[in-house]
């Protein structure tokens, strides 16, 4: 999962001057799987989106910072 922020940017603007409207979480395919007011809703939204999602297996663990999340018991090891 990669976090970019969204930044409101006119043609005629520094990108790195401009506005950040929030925040999206990729996957390692540039699929979006989520979007939040700031990092952190961005990530338990995508978190979530995993969790919920029939496409990845029941059985893989998410890796969130230095924790394993379970799929399969929805516990944090």
């Amino acid at each position: 999962m990669n976090i970019f922020p969204i930044k409101a940017c006119e043609d005629n603007q520094d990108e790195a001057f401009s506005e950040i409207l929030g925040f999206q979480v990729l996957d390692s395919n540039g699929r979006i799987l989520a979007t939040g007011e700031n990092e952190e809703e961005a990530r338990n939204a995508a978190l979530t989106a995993l969790f919920l999602s029939e496409s990845n297996p029941i059985s893989k663990k998410v890796k969130l910072g230095h924790k394993l999340i379970s799929k399969k018991t929805a516990r944090i090891s």
